[in-house]
């Protein structure tokens, strides 16, 4: 990996712009993969104390209810505004949301410092949609509008240090945060997620200026190829009618329910050992560190030349291997430190070379799949895997272990 950095400046001029164009965009997904890392080890801490651990599975299965009219918002504005002004509106959207939630949760009824955990505090449902929604449009939002200003040539070289830019925000937001949810707790948290979110603008707006060609293309594309079909399922058509889009949704979905159900044994294991909120906080933090950090070393040290060597097919299977012997190893023994490990390991290996593998598949698309049909299998892939996962969850809960996974 590193040695394809220092090759890009000391090779031609297009590969110079290559560096510089994939450098500002590996800034933009680091501040808001760097948020969302943020925004999700929080939205867990606060769900778990203030609503309770086992309304979890049930939060995740309505956030795909939620994410119905969101999507539909969402493919409607792809259809009417250009993709930079796009992250203008999100973004304040989000960040405006993140003041909003930290004067709730700082507040001394039904904020954190109520310790009575209870279905009826509406805050840690609308704080869980909440990140639900900005982890699912956002990321989907930018490789949506990366894909379309790259060619695959120059997906090859530049993909890895845009992977590699979200990895380190994410490590980077989340270490330096963890001592400061110890101390000061979630309120002030989200609120320095609030200012990176703003900051978000900013990048995209100096990247708008360096590459005015990314802007003239946003609003071509809108008028020449948008014109024929629209509408809030044109993307779920078109999914269903691919078989290639629809291979892309099927291994979005089987990533997806396996990892529910180990993430939320994780998280139970977690919150059964420590009761205070600033505690459980501080502990998810630290798998969420060694996750983004070991991610981080695995693309320095060259993970996605597995890709470059073996194909996308092998590397898209070597997650699900890992998996599955992951989902064993915890059957037969479900404890904290085991259960830590697993999820690190995990959802490392997934952000360093599934991630940037699956992303690659876009490009021979058209738009209409890059941002439509992206953003169902995205958004309804992603948390329809998550409410299957859930279901299994919640079956565990009250009837007894499913599958492998179960809690000793």
């Amino acid at each position: 990996m590193l040695g394809v950095i220092f090759s890009f400046f000391s090779s031609e001029v297009e590969k110079r712009r290559t560096i510089k164009k994939c450098g500002l965009l590996s800034i933009i997904l680091g501040l808001i993969v760097g948020v969302y890392w943020i925004l999700r080890v929080i939205k867990d801490n606060v769900f778990f104390k203030i609503v309770g651990p086992s309304y979890q599975p049930v939060a995740k299965i309505l956030s795909l209810l939620i994410m119905i009219p969101l999507i539909f918002l969402y493919s409607h504005l792809v259809d009417k505004a250009p993709r930079h002004r796009m992250f203008y509106s999100l973004a304040t959207f989000y960040g405006c949301g993140m003041l909003l939630f930290s004067y709730l949760l700082n507040h001394p009824i039904i904020g954190l410092s109520n310790t009575q955990a209870s279905p009826d505090r509406i805050v840690g449902w609308l704080l869980y949609f909440f990140v639900e929604s900005f982890g699912s449009l956002m990321v989907a939002l930018f490789w949506s509008f990366t894909s379309d200003i790259s060619t695959p040539q120059s997906a090859q070289q530049g993909y890895p240090i845009v992977a590699l830019g979200a990895q380190v925000g994410a490590f980077a937001c989340t270490l330096l945060l963890r001592n400061s949810v110890r101390t000061y707790g979630a309120p002030y948290v989200i609120l320095v997620a609030s200012f990176l979110t703003f900051l978000i603008i900013g990048f995209v707006k100096t990247f708008i200026f360096i590459e005015p060609d990314a802007k003239d293309i946003k609003v071509t594309k809108l008028k020449t190829k948008y014109k024929k079909r629209t509408g809030f399922f044109e993307g779920l058509r078109l999914m269903m009618q691919n078989p290639y889009l629809f291979g892309i949704f099927i291994i979005v979905l089987f990533y997806g329910v396996i990892n529910s159900i180990l993430d939320f044994q994780f998280k139970l294991l977690a919150n059964a050992a420590f009761v205070d909120h600033k505690a459980f906080g501080a502990y998810l933090f630290d798998a969420a560190i060694w996750i983004n950090g070991l991610a981080v070393l695995a693309i320095i040290f060259g993970v996605n030349n597995i890709t470059k060597r073996l194909g996308i097919t092998t590397s898209l299977i070597f997650l699900p291997v890992l998996i599955g012997a992951a989902v064993i190893v915890l059957g037969l023994r479900a404890d904290i430190a085991i259960s830590f490990w697993i999820v690190v390991l995990c959802k490392a290996i997934n952000y360093a070379l599934n991630q940037p593998t699956k992303e690659q598949l876009y490009i021979p698309t058209s738009t209409d799949a890059k941002y439509k049909s992206k953003a169902w299998i995205d958004v309804f892939g992603s948390r329809g895997a998550k409410s299957v996962g859930s279901f299994i969850n919640i079956w565990q809960a009250f009837c007894g272990p499913m599958m492998f996974v179960f809690i000793s």
